[in-house]
């Protein structure tokens, strides 16, 4: 399994850093909003938001039991609170309209 692999590959072959705080910074949070990060993956942008905006709500969802266990473990290595959640896209268990921001990366090209 290459799971425990995925953040050193993303950080080797790509632009993370970069790419990923322009996605933050793009998204305009505010204090106190709720955020969404969907197909959390490691939970890495997750994170960010949440060190970046300690007051706001953050919530990783991905479909992947065994990535959301390791994004839980990176949280709290992190010393940051972010809820990750089990479930698919198109089944999100969510009302509408319930997150101020919903943001993706490395997401859609899959």
């Amino acid at each position: 399994m290459l799971t425990p692999f995925y953040d050193a590959v993303v950080g080797a072959t790509t632009r993370e850093n970069t790419f990923k705080r322009s996605l933050i910074e793009q998204a305009d949070v505010l204090g106190g909003q709720s955020v969404l990060d969907l197909a959390c993956g490691t939970g890495t942008l997750s994170i960010w938001i949440k060190q970046g905006h300690p007051d706001c709500e953050v919530i990783g969802v991905d479909g992947d039991p065994t990535v959301l266990s390791l994004a839980s473990r990176k949280a709290l290595k992190n010393s940051v609170t972010v809820q990750f959640d089990e479930a698919l896209s198109q089944a999100l268990p969510y009302p509408d309209a319930r997150f101020d921001h919903v943001v993706s990366s490395l997401f859609f090209h899959h």
